[in-house]
């Protein structure tokens, strides 16, 4: 994807520690890019959920 670019931000089940820290990481990691969040959904880490979500997008 390279530095630029518009991208979904799924997360885990709200307030868990690995969906708190995921995120937190991953804004970190495309902090100073051209990388636009354009939307955040949860989807509890589950895939079907996932899949549902990335349709609905």
């Amino acid at each position: 994807m390279g530095e630029s670019g518009n991208v979904v931000e799924l997360e885990g089940i709200p307030g868990a520690s690995a969906a708190r820290e995921g995120g937190e990481g991953f804004n970190a990691a495309i902090e100073g890019t051209d990388i636009v969040v354009v939307a955040k959904q949860t989807a509890n880490f589950q895939w079907t959920l996932v899949q549902s979500v990335l349709i609905l997008q």
